[in-house]
């Protein structure tokens, strides 16, 4: 009966999610009941996410302990190369990122892209999460990947794009404002030389 139980809970979907994967991202009671009952922790799904990163990516800091209580690995990445740090960081859930950087969560992985959580925590404006990161060893980084690059090129180009646009219709505006502005001073002139 118990290896029948034990076999069913670790029964993946069409998704590769496990109920455990399932539960961790509800942030469900259940999940402790499923480490109980002999879940595997570290599976992975389709896209390669453990029930680790499917908790952390919503917050559920209480999951994610006792996730972590249960020997999972905080430092294994999903096919974009992300890990349960970077998720966390990236949602902007500050417990959980406490949570895991205390459990072992190497600060520096980086994904596909070359973003490490630090990275994401500054994409996402988070000034709490990116000095909690640092202050457990997170590289400023100074060397830009390509993708980064790409990203600031193109949002240079749509800047200047915006300036463009407004300055022409700022030269309209002007060019608009002196013609009246001159037909104004015509017909004061005219009426002073009638007079």
């Amino acid at each position: 009966m118990g290896k029948h139980v034990i076999a069913h809970i670790n029964e993946k979907d069409a998704f590769g999610m496990t109920f455990l994967m399932r539960q961790s991202k509800e942030g469900s009671q259940l999940v402790g009941l499923s480490l109980a009952s002999g879940a595997k922790v570290n599976l992975k799904d389709n896209l390669g996410w453990t029930a680790l990163m499917l908790a952390s990516e919503f917050g559920h800091a209480k999951s994610v302990k006792q996730l972590l209580k249960h020997n999972a690995n905080p430092n294994l990445k999903n096919k974009a190369g992300g890990t349960a740090l970077m998720r966390a960081s990236m949602r902007n859930h500050i417990k959980t990122v406490g949570v895991l950087l205390k459990n072992g969560a190497k600060v520096n992985l980086k994904d596909k892209a070359g973003f490490t959580a630090l990275t994401w925590a500054n994409r996402k404006y988070n000034s709490k999460i990116a000095q909690l990161l640092i202050k457990h060893g997170a590289h400023q980084e100074h060397k830009l990947t390509h993708m980064q690059l790409f990203e600031i090129s193109h949002a240079a180009k749509k800047f200047t794009r915006n300036v463009i646009k407004k300055g022409k219709a700022n030269v309209r505006r002007q060019k608009k404002w002196s013609k009246t502005r001159t037909r104004g001073k015509k017909k004061s002139k005219r009426k002073r030389s009638r007079s």
